[in-house]
């Protein structure tokens, strides 16, 4: 591991909310992955000495508002939004392009990088530097970063104090675990998301008398109880992709001399753990994983001949 720089509560407007064709809610892991690989080379346009490398992500929201319309008996669809274009003519009614509807939300999030750097002129220098593009020049998950101040850029240490920082927040952690058991059970990997995150709910009759059954004429006192199959904060998450289809050519690609191959988003289980969890900040950190057809966001040890998201 090398230097942990912690960029702290970047306010988002508008992000992406539908990471996938079935995950509502927090962006994909890639989208803060390719935030860090975007500062990276904008720091190295900036300075070409800069030897600037991140390696390992870590990803901490601190609040998160799905924009979305409420309807009674708690019943809510997203606010999908689209953009339409308009004739010359402004007269005339604007006609709509094609499109794809997109769901967004509002958030506040702090990301800890994991950098390989001698900073080579300063630290203050490149934090600074980092804090200026920040502000200027990067979106994130398709949002705008609307602080009304520079969001603090710092370097931290790989202990607890960092962690405290860190609160009130919630620290975003690879499940993969829950997956891998319940398809060794056999379940396909659908099923083993329902399972992991459906929500039961249980009747339970309690009687005035232990002499009463179901079958008294006095009516017994009903109580529910809610609950799912794994506790805690269990949501789905899209860390990667899959692909479908060898390397082929595209005609109608914007860039006809790189191949391209259809893919599908990969899917797995995450849970939003406290900060103060953990035992080190170093135990949060994603990082790409390429594997054959299956390219994803990872939480584990990798070993220091692994690649950067150069």
């Amino acid at each position: 591991m090398g230097t942990l720089i912690l960029i702290e509560r970047l306010e988002v407007q508008n992000a992406n909310a539908i990471s996938s064709p079935l995950t509502i809610g927090v962006p994909s892991i890639t989208a803060f992955m390719g935030f860090a690989h975007q500062l990276q080379r904008l720091v190295h346009q900036a300075d070409p000495a800069s030897d600037l490398k991140v390696h390992r992500v870590g990803v901490i929201v601190h609040d998160i508002d799905l924009q979305v319309r409420h309807f009674p008996r708690s019943r809510s669809l997203l606010k999908l939004t689209a953009n339409t274009r308009g004739g010359r003519n402004e007269s005339k009614k604007s006609e709509r392009a094609s499109f794809i509807e997109e769901g967004r939300c509002h958030l506040t999030v702090s990301l800890l990088l994991d950098c390989e750097t001698e900073f080579q002129g300063g630290a203050t220098e490149t934090l600074d530097r980092m804090q200026q593009l920040i502000m200027g020049r990067m979106r994130l998950a398709g949002g705008s970063i609307i602080n009304t101040t520079p969001p603090n850029v710092q370097m931290v240490s790989n202990d607890r104090r960092t962690l405290t920082k860190l609160i009130p927040g919630w620290v975003l952690m690879e499940r993969r675990d829950l997956m891998i058991d319940a398809m060794t059970e056999g379940l396909d990997a659908i099923d083993a998301l329902h399972r992991a995150l459906a929500i039961h709910h249980q009747r339970h009759l309690q009687f005035d008398s232990e002499t009463e059954s179901e079958t008294s004429s006095s009516p017994p006192t009903v109580s529910w109880t809610s609950g799912r199959y794994q506790p805690g904060y269990i949501v789905p998450i899209a860390t990667g992709y899959q692909a479908l289809t060898p390397f082929i050519p595209s005609n109608n690609a914007r860039d006809r001399d790189t191949p391209h191959r259809l893919a599908e988003s990969a899917l797995t289980l995450g849970e939003f753990v406290l900060p103060l969890r953990l035992n080190s900040p170093s135990e949060m950190l994603w990082q790409y994983h390429h594997d054959g057809d299956l390219y994803v966001c990872q939480q584990q040890i990798f070993s220091s001949s692994d690649k950067s998201l150069s």
